[in-house]
Formats: structure tokens, sequence, C-alpha cells
């Protein structure tokens, strides 16, 4: 993520989160950097046959700004063969 905020000010630091889940105990992210890693090995016999071997996964960025706090999201798509 990026934004239009002076540099090293609250406004200009964001932080990434995981939104909730099934897998999210499979998955970890770097709060500073945005990087996903896997925390467990994932099955793909044990995904839901409606999954198709997708897993989705929501990613928040929120800003430490003031007054008030900017919040965006994406939608991150792992394909497990």
């Amino acid at each position: 993520a990026t934004d239009a905020d002076k540099e090293g000010t609250n406004n200009s630091k964001i932080s990434y989160t995981i939104g909730s889940t099934t897998w999210k105990s499979n998955f970890t992210i770097n709060s500073t950097t945005g990087e996903i890693s896997l925390l467990s090995r994932l099955d793909y016999e044990a995904l839901n046959e409606t999954e198709h071997g997708v897993i989705n996964l929501t990613v928040f960025a929120n800003d430490h700004g003031s007054p008030a706090p900017m919040r965006g999201n994406v939608t991150v798509t792992i394909l497990v063969q």
C-alpha cells in the first residue's frame, strides 16, 4: 500500500493484517511489509469441494493517522495444487 502523507509521520505508517477466514491459522502476515507466509502446509484434499483449490484472504492496510485512521483492503487469491 502507498499513501501521500509526509514520510515519518503516523499518517504515513501502514500496518497490515489478515481478515477473519477459515484459513487464517495457516498464514501469517508481516505487519510492516505486508508479506504473507505459510505457517502450516496446505493440503489440496482438505479443501472444500466448492473452493476448487482456491483460498481467498482479505488483507487490510491501516494507517495510524490522526484524527481518524484510514483503512483499505484487498483480496489475495492463493491457488493450491
